[in-house]
């Protein structure tokens, strides 16, 4: 399982160049952000891990690598806003900030079409930035009611509900959507090496 990391640059992990980063990518892996944008640090403050998590995975082979993932408008990297197909490329041009590459190792190919086709069902619903905020609200206060939203998720919350349909579902801390310091660190999820900010210029 993943552990815990301050920063990808101290992790201990293999950094890599871009290159080497398409090369270990297999379909159905898992791609966690460390942002230097004042919404990444403001979720890498509460959650105390990082700030963002896709799956990339490809329709074909040679197609390009894309994503299924719930964002937040952003300014560095160009994708729609809530659930939504993208290019990971557009990461590996674009984002500001570090990023490690995960692997479910227990999912099996027909595993991970299941869980890409339970995301499908959920494009276009929108990013949950309530109950993002009621979870740091609640640190402070914790007497505080958990927000509960329907057609709504953010992206860690995304990787929770699609893993329901596999075999190996994401461990889950009600009443909230799993953040993405909890996805990361889940024992089913394994790193493979990171990227850093400086690699990816």
């Amino acid at each position: 399982m993943a552990k815990h990391i301050d920063s990808v640059a101290t992790s201990g992990l293999p950094l890599v160049t871009k290159d080497a980063f398409y090369d270990a990518i297999q379909g159905g892996d898992l791609v966690f952000c460390w942002g230097s944008e004042a919404i990444s640090k403001a979720i890498e403050g509460v959650s105390g891990g990082p700030s963002h998590v896709l799956m990339v995975w490809t329709p074909w082979a040679n197609a390009p690598w894309l994503t299924l993932e719930s964002t937040f408008p952003s300014k560095t990297v160009q994708s729609a806003s809530g659930v939504h197909i993208g290019l990971f490329q557009d990461y590996m041009d674009q984002y500001t900030g570090d990023m490690v590459l995960c692997r479910r190792e227990g999912l099996t190919p027909s595993n991970i079409v299941a869980e890409l086709n339970a995301g499908f069902m959920l494009l276009d619903d929108n990013y949950n930035w309530r109950t993002e905020v009621s979870i740091a609200a609640r640190k402070l206060l914790p007497f505080l009611p958990p927000v509960e939203i329907s057609n709504e998720m953010y992206c860690s919350g995304l990787q929770e509900v699609i893993g329901k349909s596999s075999p190996i579902p994401f461990q889950v801390y009600p009443p909230n959507p799993n953040t993405p310091e909890q996805d990361f660190t889940d024992p089913s999820v394994t790193a493979i090496c990171g990227i850093l900010q400086a690699q990816l210029k």
